[in-house]
């Protein structure tokens, strides 16, 4: 039985990283941090924690939506990086989020939105 939870899990963290990352612009527009705030919630579960391939998919989910705040200026410093939930997640959950940023960022529209802005604009507030 426990095997079955485990699976519905994973596939439920999977399909919410999937629609998070195909089809963001289908969620509302003042949703996105409801959600983030219910991902942090659920990677501060010890259970969440304890199954690698579940913690990595909510994981990837939460990545994926924050990629989308950085199309707002300021938005992923104020909703990921200043946020007390993401501040006070245990240490695998914040690692796992932190390894998977950069991959999740190459592989994701956002990524290429960047590649079309000259270098040179770039600043330190970017």
């Amino acid at each position: 039985m426990q095997s079955q939870a485990l699976n519905i899990k994973f596939f439920a963290a999977n399909a919410l990283h999937h629609k998070i990352r195909r089809d963001h612009d289908e969620l509302p527009a003042n949703a996105s941090d409801s959600l983030m705030e219910t991902l942090f919630g659920i990677l501060q579960q010890p259970e969440t924690s304890a199954q690698k391939q579940i913690l990595t998919k909510v994981c990837l989910a939460a990545v994926a939506l924050s990629l989308h705040f950085t199309k707002v200026e300021g938005k992923f410093q104020t909703a990921i990086l200043e946020n007390p939930r993401f501040l006070s997640l245990p240490l695998a959950p914040a690692l796992e989020f932190l390894l998977l940023l950069p991959q999740e960022f190459e592989s994701s529209k956002v990524c290429s939105h960047y590649a079309t802005i000259p270098l040179y604009t770039f600043n330190a507030s970017t």
